[in-house]
């Protein structure tokens, strides 16, 4: 079979599938060698097998002129087979002797009964009348010539033979209809024409050559009714199924055999009906129009035709006649001369009865006197089951043993549960049981039934028996219409017609015992006549048998006939079992006289070659199960040997770099889709269908390795889409539960930012399609996660347009998922602020949230305080602005429930919410920080998150995302809380130093303190409060103007957030503070209260916010002139009440002004409107302001230089400079320069000199945010370099003696300052490397350590270097190897170094490094290799 192979632009440019039907075009795997040109073999192109169509189920067979040829060819021949010397023998052969008799019983009219269904007979009968046969012949035996009786027996066989012959032609037609070509339909009807079996039944009078013809005839309607499936409704396709319903009930109207036809038709039926349930182009009520159909075709109809020939059947025969006898009395009553009986109605104590079974086949209860002679027996008189009446059968009803009834008042009724005794009439002994076993049988819940009794013999317990009335509401016991059943009172066992014929010692007839837990049918019985002595029959009510309606009798007669199958046993000495049929070891003697014999023996040539087919087909299928478990699959009729597999080895579902590892589920899926095409590669239509559906079936694993292959394809290979769905359709056996759940895996992939276009067009494209089933809701809320918050970049983008266009369209199904409602309107309101560039998407998304919260607004409200928030940064939106409005001032108006914005701001928001808006990726990576690393390691990885991140203008918006989400969901463990873990304090502390504008920073501010100003602790998480409490109380020693900062900004957005409500905002913020105190979060406010860097206006501000935990400031607080007053915007806000915070009136001091200025630190865009066009060109990196840094405290630096210079010999007076000068940064730099120069020109001391350093450069400028001059030249920023980095000019000084006598002396200063923590190290390797390009002078200032190497000191050099600024250190990587080859080839540090932040574009760049030459990293040791490899795996970086 040819292969297709296309790339995957060429396959972008396909259509993608809009659905399917019956009619539309199904296929199997087509594959042509296609172009393989360097083009199409780049990496990324997506090799697509193309599943192009082939033949349907069944082929529209188009009858030519050979096919009628060949048609006319084999029905000649056929007819020639079967009637060539058909008189011979002209004698009774077989079951002519039976079905003979019947056609002349039809012929008299005279009823008969037999174990199969009238058609077949009455045909016989139609064929006799028609040849002239009167009926009179009677079939008697086996062996009677048909000639001495001028029998037309050759007009009589002749209409099976010709059945028998039509069923050939049909045979062919049937092949052709299924698509067979024209040779093997040929091949297929000349089997069944000279198959021996067949043959030599179609030339007798037998029912097998009818039923074999309608059988035929029924599966070549339904294969014609097949080839129509394209027009359905139209007249064919109803004359077809209507056919194949009218075929199959009269093949079951000859043959019981025939209900095979039931689970054949019913099977196909049911499964075509499933298949279009998931025909999505088909609405319900076109399946219900097919269901319908096929119920009147092939359930109504063939009911009809079997109950019509039943009807013409009882019509025929209305005579009554000797084998009437079998029957109920009812039915008898209903034919021409059956007996008439009429009895007395009402049954009296002294009665004389004759009692019958009710059952078909009955007969009466009978005695004689003779005895039972079975071994085990007792002797005593025989009691059976006769069939016809005699006076043998009379029995008078007697009360119990030891009973009397008083008669004096006339004749006592029988009444049901009477306990009663029968008298046989003729003999006077009574109907007795007893622990004895019957004739025929062992059981020991079987006894023997007897008439016992003797002269002068009044009986004993044993002969008493209990009347059970069945189905009747008159007590009495009634002839012929109560139904009742005799219950032995001392053995509990009900007297029970067995069916069985007893030996000749009882004359042969049937066997009566009483029996425990038996069939009430078999153990009921009646009683035909009745007579009281002292009643005259003229007086007495009469009753007689009613006769059966016709529906009666076709349910008499069926019943009947199931029981004589049931009894059939043994079979007559010529036949043939079953095990000999395949090897034909033994045929059926049919006839045998005159020295000739008709023996039924099938062709070897039909049978052997079919028994070795089979074996053959066995042995294949043994082998291909075989191998599939082993993984090895076998091209049988499917790709040719010359032909390249264009199937994916690699999985394509991401756009993976070749350094990527791929998950290993989707290596799996990649692996089913390669089994799934091997699998029904070659196949037809319907060979696939039902392939797809036993190996679906086979077991849990088979099921999921197909819906595995059948996601990917349909993920991956959009153009046939539509044709894996309803494979999928097929196999699947869990309503869609593992189809699901092997989306969940690409939905919540870490990978999925870089998925393909076409495989996200195809996930919502599946997803469309499986909208009802059951969990989709999941699938969708994971896949809201992957739409990233402040990315405006294509695929972004294309995924939320994606998302929306997906819930708008089915958003009757979403609002069936309260949370799904919720989470789409804080989704597509936060995504709303990030998308003001593209402004259709920004309008629709608006539009969405406005449309659910106007009807949808008690699940949106779920959210809670944080869809205030979204609110305020969309609200200047024209279309959200209306629904703020009325949320504000007519909250009626969205919801009778909705009270007011309060009513949002003081519920919590559910982590769910928060954590939709950071994606897997993102999460996995934050969680790596936040629960693994320790702090002394985490800033790398900060700045590494940051880069991938938040690196663009856009993602700025994301910061106030990643803090609500460390804040409120991010809730670390007692293990982590108590471990050198990176506390979440620390942080957020960091991560606010990337913040480079004035409204995100104010937003971030916002979101780190937002629990604060609705806190409750009755419903609010202590835990969402602690990082605000921890960043502003732990960095008060080194970062005082961050925690001034912090509460600044808590006492401005107290007032300012709602200045109506400002009271009841610092209450809660107060309540927050008092429970992180009193829950030991802090111990206490004062050691930030007291702390010297604390100014007065910022303990101003703490005792207006924490009054409770601080003391009055006795500077008076600056109060302003007039209050705030309220905008028609505010916010209005009613704080629950509770037993921390008082609903009264708080008396607070008047608010002070805040001291940081609104335009630096601005709370809400919503309510600034100055802040809306501000811009954003100030960089506000949360480090130390220029203001802030000129207020060092000079109280600690002079005691530090104090102490130095009692150490110092030659530098009072730079000493004093320093002191008493102004310390700005220039200054500060010429001193550094004098003090280096002083320490090579003269004796001073050098950790003197060092500790004046560090105390300049760390204590007084906080020197480690400093950028060096060589990266800021990196980085294009080298403007006012010198400005900057103070430490450059001591490197400039000390290079200055490196060729001077003072070397050593400068080499022991820097080493002096590195063991002072200052960074001298790399700068001093960046000098001597990339500046002078002089390694020696690092290897001298290596040499001053008393101990290490060379190599340990490029490791801790290049780790600070790649620490601090990563980009610089990759520049540089290839000049330090270059100058310390030998040190730098196989350093485990300095590869873990590389390793650590390493990112794609890192990735190119040192491939081609180590390509070129220009840098090698492990070296070609086999030992090292293995080092490293051990190393690299126990790293903490994420891209290893």
């Amino acid at each position: 079979m040819p292969m297709t192979v296309e790339t995957s632009q060429e396959a972008e440019q396909g259509h993608r599938p809009k659905g399917h039907s019956m009619k539309s075009n199904k296929g199997v795997p087509r594959v042509t060698k296609g172009d393989h040109s360097a083009e199409n073999s780049k990496a990324g192109a997506v090799q697509i097998v193309k599943f192009e169509p082939e033949a349907a189920y069944f082929a529209k067979w188009q009858v030519s002129s050979s096919d009628w040829m060949l048609l006319l060819v084999v029905t000649v021949v056929a007819l020639i087979v079967r009637c060539y010397q058909l008189g011979v023998p002209a004698n009774v052969v077989f079951d002519e002797v039976h079905f003979g008799k019947f056609a002349g019983r039809y012929l008299n009219q005279t009823y008969f009964f037999d174990l199969h269904p009238p058609l077949a007979k009455m045909m016989f009968a139609l064929a006799g009348k028609l040849a002239g046969y009167d009926g009179v012949f009677d079939f008697k035996s086996i062996g009677l010539d048909y000639r001495a009786a001028g029998v037309p027996y050759v007009g009589m066989r002749l209409m099976p033979a010709v059945l028998g012959a039509l069923t050939v032609p049909l045979t062919y037609a049937t092949s052709r209809a299924c698509g067979y070509k024209p040779d093997t339909s040929l091949m297929a009807s000349l089997l069944v024409c000279m198959e021996n079996g067949l043959v030599t039944q179609s030339r007798l009078m037998l029912l097998d050559s009818p039923l074999v013809f309608f059988t035929v005839a029924t599966v070549f309607s339904w294969t014609m009714f097949w080839t129509l499936q394209d027009k359905p409704f139209y007249a064919k396709w109803w004359l077809w199924l209507m056919m194949t319903g009218a075929m199959m009930g009269c093949a079951m109207s000859c043959k019981w055999v025939a209900l095979f036809l039931i689970p054949l038709i019913g099977l196909s039926t049911i499964h075509d009906l499933w298949d279009k349930i998931a025909d999505r182009s088909l609405p319900f009520s076109g399946w219900m129009l097919h269901f319908g159909a096929r119920a009147l075709a092939l359930i109504v109809l063939p009911l009809a035709v079997y109950i019509g020939w039943f009807w013409l059947h009882f019509n025929v025969l209305y005579k009554h006649g000797p084998d009437a006898i079998a029957l109920t009395p009812e039915f008898q009553a209903a034919l021409d001369g059956g007996p008439q009986i009429t009895t007395s109605r009402d049954v009296f104590y002294g009665s004389e009865i004759r009692m019958r079974t009710t059952n078909a086949r009955s007969g009466y209860l009978h005695s004689h006197l003779h005895p039972w002679k079975h071994k085990e027996g007792s002797g005593q008189q025989q009691v059976t089951i006769y069939s016809f009446a005699d006076a043998n059968n009379l029995w008078t009803i007697e009360p119990a043993y030891n009973k009397t009834i008083d008669q004096s008042n006339g004749p006592v009724p029988v009444r049901n549960g009477d306990v009663l005794r029968l008298k046989h009439k003729a003999t006077g002994r009574y109907l007795h049981s007893h622990n004895k076993r019957p004739a025929l049988s062992s059981d020991k819940h079987k006894f023997e039934i007897s008439a016992y009794g003797f002269a002068n013999f009044t009986g004993d317990s044993n002969d008493n028996f209990r009347l059970e009335i069945l189905d009747s509401s008159e007590p009495n016991l009634q002839a012929i219409n109560s139904k009742f059943r005799l219950i032995h009172t001392n053995l509990n066992c009900a007297v029970y017609n067995s069916r069985k014929k007893l030996p000749k010692w009882a004359f042969g007839q049937i066997e009566v015992n009483c029996m425990h837990n038996c069939m009430p049918r078999m153990s009921t019985w009646h009683i035909e006549h009745a007579r009281h002595p002292n009643i005259t029959a003229e007086s007495a009510p009469a009753v007689s048998y009613k006769p059966l309606s016709f529906l009666g009798k076709v349910w008499e007669y069926n019943r009947l006939m199931a029981e004589s199958n049931e009894n059939l046993k043994g079979d007559h000495p010529f036949a043939a079992r079953p095990q000999a049929w395949p090897w034909l070891r033994r045929g059926t003697a049919y006839w045998g006289g005159y020295g000739r014999v008709i023996y039924q023996l099938g062709n070897p040539l039909v049978w052997w070659g079919a028994l070795a087919s089979l074996a053959v087909f066995g042995l294949l299928w043994f082998t291909l199960a075989v191998l599939d478990k082993r993984r090895i699959f076998l091209q049988l009729g499917g790709l040719p040997e010359t032909s390249t597999s264009p199937l994916p080895s690699q999985p394509q579902l991401f756009l993976l770099d070749p350094i990527d590892v791929a998950d290993p589920w989707q290596y799996e899926l990649v692996e089913s889709y390669q089994l799934l095409a091997t699998f029904i590669a070659g196949k037809s239509q319907m060979e696939l269908h039902d392939a797809l559906q036993h190996k679906a079936s086979e077991s849990m694993h088979s099921h999921s390795e197909l819906v595995k292959g059948l996601v990917y394809g349909i993920l991956t290979n959009p153009n046939d889409a539509g044709m894996f769905f309803r494979y999928l359709n097929i196999v699947s056996r869990d309503g869609f539960a593992y189809t699901l759940s092997r989306l969940q895996l690409v939905v919540t992939s870490h990978k999925f930012a870089r998925i393909r276009p076409e495989v996200c067009t195809q996930l919502f494209w599946i997803l469309n399609e499986l909208i009802n089933a059951h969990g989709l809701d999941q699938i969708v809320l994971s896949l809201t996660r992957q739409v990233r918050s402040g990315d405006i970049s294509h695929g972004n983008v294309k995924l939320c347009w994606l998302m929306l266009q997906f819930l708008q369209k089915h958003y009757d199904w979403m609002v069936q998922f309260p949370v799904l409602i919720a989470t789409a309107a804080y989704m597509f309101g936060r995504l709303a602020l990030d998308h003001s560039r593209i402004p259709d998407l920004r309008l629709q998304e608006s539009e969405f949230v406005v449309r659910l919260f106007r009807e949808r607004f008690s699940e949106c409200s779920m959210v809670g305080r944080d869809l205030v928030r979204m609110l305020q940064d969309i609200a200047r939106i024209p279309v959200v602005t209306d629904l703020w409005t009325d949320i504000l001032k007519q909250p009626q108006s969205i919801s009778p429930r909705f009270t007011g914005i309060d009513q949002l701001l003081y519920t919590p928001t559910p982590r769910m919410f928060l954590a939709n808006r950071i994606t897997y990726d993102m999460e996995h990576r934050l969680l790596f920080i936040l629960e693994q690393l320790p702090v002394n390691m985490y800033s790398r990885n900060l700045m590494w998150f940051v880069q991938q991140y938040l690196s663009t203008p856009e993602a700025e918006t994301l910061f106030s995302d990643l803090i609500r989400y460390i804040v409120c969901v991010f809730h670390p463990s007692n293990a982590v809380l108590a471990s050198n873990i990176v506390p979440r304090y620390v942080f957020l502390g960091g991560l606010l130093r990337f913040i480079r504008s004035q409204v995100v920073a104010a937003n971030a501010k916002l979101a780190l303190f937002y629990d604060w100003l609705f806190y409750n602790p009755q419903s609010d998480n202590i835990m969402n409060i602690e990082p605000g409490v921890l960043i502003i109380a732990q960095s008060v020693d080194k970062y005082a103007f961050m925690t001034a900062s912090f509460i600044e900004f808590l006492a401005f957005v107290s007032d300012a957030y709602s200045p109506a409500q400002a009271p009841a905002i610092r209450q809660a913020v107060g309540t927050a503070m008092q429970d992180a105190v009193d829950k030991g979060v802090v111990s206490s406010l004062m050691p930030i209260y007291e702390h010297p860097r604390i100014e007065v206006s910022i303990r101003q501000n703490l005792y207006y916010l924490f009054p409770q935990l601080v003391p009055p400031v006795v500077v008076p607080p600056t109060v302003s002139d007039e209050p705030a007053k309220a905008d028609d915007t505010e916010l209005h806000i009613t704080p629950p009440s509770s037993p921390e915070i008082s609903s009264n009136p708080v008396q607070q001091p008047q608010p002070i002004t805040p001291a940081i200025p609104i335009a630096l630190d601005p709370v809400s865009r919503m309510f600034q409107d100055e802040l809306v066009n501000s811009t954003e060109s100030d960089i506000y990196t949360g480090g130390l302001p220029e203001d802030v840094a000129l207020q060092a405290d000079t109280d600690a630096t002079k005691l530090s230089l104090e102490q130095a210079l009692r150490d110092a010999g030659e530098l009072p007076s730079f000493v004093d400079q320093a002191q008493s000068a102004e310390p700005d940064i220039a200054q500060i730099s010429n001193l550094a320069s004098e003090i280096v120069d002083i320490c090579a020109q003269s004796d001073t001391p050098i950790p003197a000199a060092a500790r004046i350093l560090s105390v300049m450069f760390c204590e007084s400028l906080e020197m480690e945010d400093i950028e060096t001059n060589a990266e800021l030249k990196a980085t294009g920023e080298d403007n006012d370099a010198l400005e900057h980095d103070v430490l450059h000019h001591v490197i400039n000084a000390a290079a200055k003696y490196t060729d001077h006598s003072s070397a050593q002396k400068i080499y022991s200063l820097l080493v002096h300052l590195t063991e002072h923590k200052l960074d001298v190290g790399f700068r001093w390797l960046l000098f001597s490397v990339v500046d002078k390009q002089q390694p020696w002078l690092y290897t001298q200032y290596v040499d001053q350590y008393a101990t290490g190497t060379l190599s340990a000191a490029l490791v801790r050099d290049l780790s600070t270097m790649q620490e601090r600024f990563p980009g610089l250190f990759y520049t540089v990587l290839p000049q330090i190897y270059a100058a310390f080859t030998d040190a730098f080839v196989g350093c485990h540090g300095i590869v873990k170094s590389v390793l650590a932040l390493i990112d794609q574009p890192q990735v190119y760049r040192l491939n081609t490094l180590i390509l070129r030459g220009k840098l090698q990293l492990i070296g070609y040791q086999a030992a090292s290799i293995a080092a490293i490899i051990d190393m690299a795996l126990d790293c903490d970086a994420f891209e290893q």
